[in-house]
This record gives structure tokens, C-alpha cells and sequence, in this order.
């Protein structure tokens, strides 16, 4: 049946009179191809591009790591378990060196859910919930918001009542004149 589809690729990059079939034919054959099947109701899965395996393996194997990884790790595990990740990425794992690489990590770090920890090595971690991450933080501010109320009402209060008639015209948190 894939040979099948390679003819009618070559046939389609020949009425485009080109000599090779690039990704462009390829994928716009599968297309055509997979519309004629929807006909018959039988369904086709999604061909990924290497770029997309990449991707996908390295998001799968930083969601199995619990800790951060190095992009250096992450390709080795990657390249291991997968011929075609090693045919696109190649042994370049540095992402200065290899623009397929900075392709993928840039891809990566798009995602919610995966945070760069260190700049240099470029470590990566995957975040199982990143709502988490960002109600800690509105939490803290909060408090320490509600701290400096509170802290500023009790000076207030020590203060010697003649020196404090004007301090209820001021905003609690920075001292400004209210108007």
C-alpha cells in the first residue's frame, strides 16, 4: 500500500515538474489520500514529521523524569529510543550547533508545562500542574500584602495621638496622601 502512495507521489511531484518528491507532495498525497478514505470510512493515522517525533518524545521523556534534565540527557535517552530522532537530530546536542535542536527546545519551552531551570547547560523540567506554581505565588503576595497592613495599623496605634491626626489620610501600604 506505501508503495502505492510513493507512485502517486511521483506522479504528483511530476505534474509539478519537479524530479523529487519533497515533504510538500508527500504530505499533500497523504491528504488527497486520506480524503478518499474518509469516503469509505476508514480512517488514516496522522503521519508526524521528525521535527513533531522529536518534539513529542523529548515532552515524554521529561514527563517521566521527576527531576530537571539537561538537553545533553535528554537527547542521549531520545536518540536511543528512537532511529528517527537520531537521523534528524543527529550527535549535535548543543543547541548553538544544531538548529533542528533549537527548533525542538524552543518548542518545548512554548509549553506550559515544562520550565528551564538553569540557563547554562539548559536544564529542563516538566511541571505536572502548573496552576500550582502560580497560585503559591499570588498566595505569598497576598500575605505579604496583608502583613504590611497589619504592620502599619500597629505603628499607627503606638504613635502619640497628637502626631497621628494626619495619618489617616495616608494609604497604609506606601505612605501616599489619599484624595
Amino acid at each position: 500500500m506505501y508503495q502505492n502512495l510513493y507512485k502517486i507521489a511521483e506522479a504528483q511531484a511530476k505534474l509539478q515538474l519537479k524530479d523529487t518528491v519533497d515533504e510538500v507532495i508527500a504530505l499533500q498525497t497523504i491528504n488527497d489520500f486520506e480524503d478518499m478514505m474518509t469516503q469509505y470510512d476508514k480512517a488514516i493515522g496522522k503521519i508526524l514529521g521528525p521535527q513533531e517525533v522529536a518534539y513529542k518524545l523529548c515532552l515524554d521523556i521529561l514527563q517521566e523524569s521527576d527531576v530537571g534534565m539537561t538537553i545533553e540527557e535528554m537527547c542521549r535517552i531520545a536518540v536511543h529510543k528512537d532511529n528517527q530522532v537520531l537521523n534528524y537530530l543527529g550527535y549535535i546536542w548543543q543547541t548553538k550547533h544544531n538548529h533542528k535542536l533549537r527548533e525542538v527546545v524552543d518548542s518545548l519551552l512554548n509549553n506550559p508545562n515544562i520550565k528551564k531551570i538553569n540557563e547554562k547547560p539548559i536544564i529542563l523540567q516538566f511541571l505536572s500542574d502548573t496552576s500550582d506554581v502560580c497560585d503559591t505565588k499570588t498566595e505569598n503576595k497576598d500575605n505579604k500584602n496583608d502583613n504590611n497592613i497589619t504592620s502599619d495599623i500597629l505603628e499607627t496605634e503606638n504613635q502619640d495621638p497628637k502626631t497621628t491626626s494626619h495619618m489617616s489620610l495616608m494609604s497604609p501600604r506606601n505612605g501616599e496622601h489619599l484624595k
